[in-house]
């Protein structure tokens, strides 16, 4: 079976876009109802410049990682796209050029997000989750009354007669904003709601033909219908929803699996947890699953498991003071002004320490392992950054998505909306994880039989280190 190859956000100029569109162009009849018959337009021309020109201006002037793309002319590229912006005939064209403008970046927080009305058109998905391995699509859940026909384990091989790399190289990576490879492949298999695009994404309750090959070496291909944001699927592997959960394992090690930091629920949850968790021997803590939120929730997490001080991630931010460029243009002609030289040459940043968060009164302090993944992004990251001040603190599983800092959020014409990262973030000593992800301490591999089976080998040898430590 051909493997994939190793794939990096490449460079595509829009003229190449315009001609995949014009190549491509399949208009469903529900979106012929929102729009139109594929050459209707609720954008007009005059808008869609601007928000080209105002997303160029944006990232121009406050993107954090221009040192990730060095062989990216940003004013060549808005020269590249704006005529293709101009031209494109339907909202979906121009979004999807945008995204590619975006994806230029790559960088997971830089991205253009559709209007939320399109995005069952283009967002929903089948009752099936997946993931990439060793070159391969892999099942790793679906619902139950499928689970004979495409069992979990099973090879996708093709999703509408396509192969998944003619369809992630075509109609996902261009559009996909990611900082890692990683990244970028996790968000492609499981989908993106808010770009409108993955694997296996289409219109609402269209339909999908996937040929797989079972363990057991033989192919199917089925039929399954695509649902938007569905809650009522009855999965083999149940998903958990809580952003918190723990257990006591043996030795009364516990286990705590948190899924998110995006609300206020989470430290509701581990406060009403706390008298049972502080007479744990050790802490295994999940943050596989954890795409993010407010950093300052994994902190006030974390500092209940150390006497030591926690420290974030160090920043600096990109600085803008109009008379210090000015000056700085004319540093070699004026001494004095050789001191303004990088505002002139947008080099100039503000720079912060690592914040430090101080443990609680009734802190503890015991062996303590890290879970973490490609599904662990941005504070999610952040939470493990922190994590390293805890002593005798490991990490294990796989690198990390490899993105998080502060985005600006911003309203683009028609409904659009995008964001740029703003902050870049490296651990209190300088090293760097954005664009690269977090190494764990132990490398742990998940298995095609362990997928099958569920077995869970990185929480097992979390297990067996805290086991060590207590003995």
């Amino acid at each position: 079976m051909q493997m994939f190859r190793s794939h990096t956000v490449f460079p595509l100029i829009a003229l190449f876009l315009a001609s995949h569109f014009e190549a491509n162009a399949q208009t469903p009849d529900d979106m012929r109802a929102l729009l139109g018959d594929g050459r209707n337009q609720t954008i007009t021309t005059e808008q869609k410049v601007a928000g080209l020109a105002l997303f160029w201006k944006e990232a121009d002037h406050n993107f954090a990682f221009f040192n990730h793309v060095t062989e990216l002319d940003w004013k060549e590229a808005f020269a590249e796209y704006y005529q293709s912006v101009a031209n494109s005939r339907t909202d979906i064209e121009y979004i999807r050029l945008m995204q590619s403008f975006a994806a230029q970046l790559q960088e997971g927080h830089t991205a253009v997000w559709m209007p939320r009305d399109m995005r069952p058109y283009f967002a929903s998905l089948p009752p099936i989750e997946a993931k990439y391995k060793d070159g391969k699509i892999i099942v790793t859940n679906i619902a139950q009354e499928y689970a004979d026909i495409v069992p979990i384990g099973s090879e996708i091989l093709a999703v509408d007669a396509k192969t998944p790399e003619e369809i992630v190289s075509t109609d996902v990576f261009p559009f996909l904003s990611a900082s890692t490879e990683q990244g970028r492949w996790e968000r492609a298999v499981a989908g993106n709601i808010g770009m409108g695009l993955g694997l296996f994404a289409g219109s609402n309750q269209s339909n999908i033909n996937i040929l797989a090959m079972k363990p057991s070496g033989h192919k199917v291909t089925y039929g399954f219908t695509r649902s938007y944001l569905s809650e009522n699927v009855n999965w083999v592997r149940p998903r958990e929803s809580a952003v918190f959960q723990y257990k006591f394992l043996d030795n009364d090690i516990v286990y705590i699996q948190i899924n998110s930091f995006l609300d206020e629920s989470v430290i509701t949850a581990f406060s009403q947890a706390w008298p049972e968790l502080k007479s744990a021997t050790g802490v295994i803590f999940d943050v596989r699953d954890n795409r993010g939120g407010n950093s300052d929730y994994a902190a006030e997490i974390l500092r209940h498991f150390t006497h030591q001080t926690l420290l974030s991630a160090k920043w600096k931010s990109p600085k803008h003071i109009a008379v210090f460029r000015v000056w700085g243009m004319f540093a070699a002609q004026y001494a004095p002004f050789k001191e303004y030289e990088p505002y002139a040459n947008n080099t100039a940043w503000h720079e912060a320490p690592p914040d430090h968060f101080h443990p609680t009164h009734d802190s503890i302090e015991i062996p303590t392992a890290v879970l973490i993944g490609s599904k662990t992004y941005s504070a999610g990251e952040d939470f493990v950054v922190m994590s390293d001040s805890i002593e005798g603190a490991k990490t294990f599983g796989r690198s990390t998505a490899g993105s998080t800092g502060q985005p600006f959020f911003f309203s683009l014409p028609g409904g659009v909306s995008a964001q740029i990262t703003t902050k870049r973030d490296t651990f209190p000593d300088g090293t760097e994880f954005v664009g690269i992800g977090i190494t764990p301490d132990f490398n742990i591999p998940t298995s095609h039989d362990d997928i099958i089976t569920g077995n869970d080998p990185v929480l097992k040898a979390a297990l067996s280190y805290i086991h060590k430590q207590l003995e």
